[in-house]
């Protein structure tokens, strides 16, 4: 244990030019008399030190002699049993300071203050400017006796990690396991070798395979804390389950809050100070929640991670684990859970041929404790706005699930993805639990579905704008044109026709096979306007294929809200006078899984001018008087293509983390 000691010349200088501040008495210090000393304030006065074999240092020093010279010390040390110091000084020729060191056994030691006193023998010369005489209260402190982890008995286990989506295939994993209490830190749960032999077991009766031993923690010597301190804002932070089921690696897991809070405490561009006040923002949608005895996990928000190592960083991307709907992850010993369960199940579509208008047909099934259910559709490949907005009521298209006859239709407006969502209620009215199912669908025969506006002019940043370069000009000069319609069903939801189809400049990169891919844009909303990812047609060889969309959209069809996306992205999408404009268009390709691009320049539609309008509006970017089908012709001989597309282009300077689900791409708001 070192300390700051004072310069020695520096000390003694300030010792002989002390003088008072009057001008009626002139004083002087008498000159420093040879001798050694303690500097003064450079040694230490009060110590603590822990039960361990130890040693700190005090700081000697001698004026007025330069020969070599050796220096007794004395102590009380006999009354002071497990400290040891050395019985004297030596000071080569020309040295001045020495450092000397004292040591102690703390672990032969009794708790207490311990007053020691080191000054020099007798009939030594001392210099009196400096300390003659060292007092150091150093203090033993009590144990602190660490209490036991207390077993609370076996509970309900329900794996959210692996087997809720994940791994498609796999039954749910539940099975009985201890959960121990922090004996001082109430709240602080740990799950006893939850992926050990019970693991095994579970996984052997589920899927009829036997886990070699090292596929799973099979010495049961692994724990996972769970935080619940607070049993609104349950979060688990990134730990090791010994589990290896794939080429993947060992897996790590947590919540999407432990996440983010482990994300905090380790980013060292946030002061200390304020990394409370950053957790506080947390969205509480992060967090799991303990409540009568069950823990439970939201949809999409258990992760897993496959670290380069065993070291609890998450490094590269993680995995949503429950993808299927919430997870009551731990009921705990003693307590009696309803069964709230549902799944759902998509059955098809189907098209009307004389409205044009498609509906996708699901069906449930319930728990025996299930009293009601209701669900709705969404188009995102989550459930989880619909599974929100129908527990506060703002979901208006939910739909009353007949338990006698648990089938149910939702129109389906856009093609792509979309997924529906149920949830289930308790006799008290509460919303239990939910359950979701994703799938694609395709729109045919639907015409009569959509009313027809007439040519856009559609300046495209998403492929053009990246994967070719321009000859001369911008984007906006080589807008062509496409078909616009807008949904009769849900207006403010736009289609634009074969936007990369065989009349497009990269309709011969388009490999559908009937080369039509068509973009839609939701601005129902025109507050939060979606470009849910679509696939564009388009590939690439050394890129693969693109899929495009837009801030809103991407981050809702990973499951975050409308007010979570603009508070923290803000609004990448606008429709102002007829013109759309995408700032930046975002796409993903398949060659780099995991990686989100932007455009490097802004995409621009502009809608069709409305029967019996005025004269055009001249300050528009794009206008679709200026679009002449022989465009095209003359920019297929203008375009180049270019090897370095791609840039990646983050609003938030790369603040974002992508998150892989069910190994699809998504991505989360940090």
């Amino acid at each position: 244990m070192k300390f700051y000691k004072y310069s020695l010349i520096a000390a003694l200088a300030l010792s002989g030019a002390l003088s008072a501040c009057s001008d009626d008495v002139e004083y002087s210090a008498a000159a420093p008399t040879p001798g050694v000393f303690f500097p003064v304030n450079a040694n230490i006065s009060k110590l603590t030190i822990e039960p361990v074999a130890g040693s700190f240092d005090i700081e000697v020093a001698r004026y007025g002699y330069t020969e070599e010279q050796t220096y007794n010390f004395t102590n009380n040390f006999s009354e002071n049993a497990g400290f040891t110091m050395p019985a004297s000084v030596t000071f080569a020729a020309e040295e001045m300071e020495k450092t000397v060191t004292v040591s102690y056994d703390g672990t032969t030691m009794t708790p207490g203050v311990y007053n020691l006193k080191i000054g020099f023998a007798a009939n030594q010369p001392v210099n009196a400017f400096g300390e003659t005489e060292l007092n150091i209260a150093v203090t033993l402190p009590e144990p602190v006796e660490v209490l036991p982890w207390n077993d609370l008995g076996e509970c309900t286990f329900t794996d959210p990690f692996i087997s809720q989506g994940l791994y498609s295939g796999l039954p749910k994993l539940t099975y009985n396991v201890h959960i121990e209490e922090s004996g001082d830190t109430p709240g602080l749960y740990r799950l006893v070798a939850p992926y050990g032999s019970a693991f095994a077991q579970a996984w052997l009766a589920g899927t009829g395979e036997e886990l070699p031993a090292e596929a799973y923690d099979s010495a049961d010597e692994l724990y996972l804390e769970i935080h619940a301190e607070d049993p609104e804002k349950v979060y688990i932070l990134p730990q090791i389950i010994g589990v290896t089921l794939d080429a993947d690696g060992v897996m790590m897991c947590m919540n999407l809050a432990g996440l983010r809070i482990s994300n905090i405490m380790n980013d060292s561009e946030i002061p200390d100070e304020n990394k409370e006040a950053e957790i506080a923002k947390l969205d509480e949608d992060y967090f799991g929640t303990l409540k009568d005895g069950v823990l439970t996990l939201p949809n999409r928000t258990s992760l897993v991670a496959f670290p380069y190592s065993t070291d609890t960083e998450v490094q590269g991307n993680a995995y949503y684990g429950n993808t299927n709907g919430a997870v009551k992850m731990i009921v705990m010993p003693g307590v009696v859970a309803g069964d709230y369960a549902a799944e759902a199940q998509y059955l098809g579509q189907f098209t009307n041929n004389n409205t044009g208008e498609t509906l996708a047909i699901g069906t449930f099934s319930f728990g025996e404790d299930v009293v009601a259910a209701k669900a709705g559709i969404v188009w995102a490949a989550t459930g989880t706005s619909v599974v929100q907005g129908i527990t506060d009521g703002t979901y208006t298209g939910a739909v009353d699930i007949d338990l006698n006859d648990p089938t149910a239709s939702f129109p389906v407006y856009a093609a792509g993805t979309h997924t529906i969502a149920v949830v289930t209620y308790n006799e008290s009215g509460e919303v239990a639990e939910s359950s979701e199912v994703t799938f694609s669908c395709q729109l045919y025969n639907d015409e009569n579905a959509w009313n027809t506006l007439g040519e856009a002019a559609f300046a495209d940043g998403w492929i053009l704008g990246s994967f070719f370069r321009l000859q001369d000009g911008d984007i906006y000069d080589y807008a062509y044109p496409v078909v616009a319609q807008e949904s009769k069903s849900k207006p403010g939801l736009y289609r634009f026709k074969d936007v990369w189809g065989p009349n497009s400049p990269v309709g011969g990169n388009n490999l559908t096979p009937d080369n039509s891919t068509d973009l839609y844009i939701d601005a129902s909303d025109p507050e939060f306007i979606m470009i849910i990812p679509q696939f564009s047609g388009v590939t690439f060889s050394e890129n693969g294929t693109v899929t495009v969309t837009n801030y809103e959209g991407y981050y809702f069809n990973s499951g975050n809200s409308k007010e979570a996306i603009l508070s923290q992205i803000g609004q990448s999408t606008t429709l102002k006078d007829g013109i759309f404009t995408v700032d930046p268009p975002l796409f993903m390709i398949s060659a780099a899984p995991g990686k989100l691009y932007g455009g490097q320049n802004p995409a621009m539609i502009q809608l069709p001018e409305p029967e019996n309008a005025g004269d055009e509006n001249a300050d528009a970017q794009v206008t679709a008087k200026a679009v002449k089908a022989s465009r095209l012709s003359t920019f297929k001989s203008r375009f180049v293509i270019n090897r370095n597309a791609g840039l990646v282009s983050d609003k938030n300077n790369g603040s974002h983390h992508l998150v892989k689900a069910n190994k699809a791409n998504i991505q989360v708001i940090k």
